[in-house]
């Protein structure tokens, strides 16, 4: 029944695939673990260096932002480079599922078309 589902693919080939693909799968997860820690540790320390050393943004004796509000704004900043690591784990981790498989491997390169595509509009609209 395999056999005439998947007829180019041998028993052997489509285990490997298989260990391939759950090798794969291990690795994203470590790689989404590493980077959440990583992330709120920098995040916890810089709001312990908020209590220590960030002092308020003044302009003409107004205060513009309060050391809080720095440190808080340094922080989202991180969370969105968490979401955005996130976002790019995640691609590379489809791409590499879609590819080991000869079904969708016509996809894989689609995506990374599209990927490429979207990556070279952004950074032409960021420097002209």
């Amino acid at each position: 029944m395999l056999n005439r589902l998947l007829p180019t693919v041998e028993a052997d080939s489509l285990f490997s695939i298989l260990i391939t693909a759950v090798l794969a799968t291990l690795v994203a997860i470590v790689l989404f673990v590493v980077v959440k820690v990583i992330t709120k540790f920098i995040e916890k320390k810089i709001v312990n260096l908020q209590l220590k050393r960030i002092r308020s943004l003044r302009l003409q004796h107004q205060e513009i932002l309060t050391g809080h509000q720095i440190s808080l704004g340094i922080g989202k900043l991180f969370t969105w480079f968490r979401y955005f690591c996130y976002l790019i784990i995640f691609y590379l981790y489809i791409n590499t599922i879609f590819s080991l498989f000869p079904i969708t491997r016509g996809l894989s390169a689609k995506l990374l078309e599209q990927f490429i595509h979207a990556a070279a509009f952004v950074l032409s609209a960021a420097w002209g």
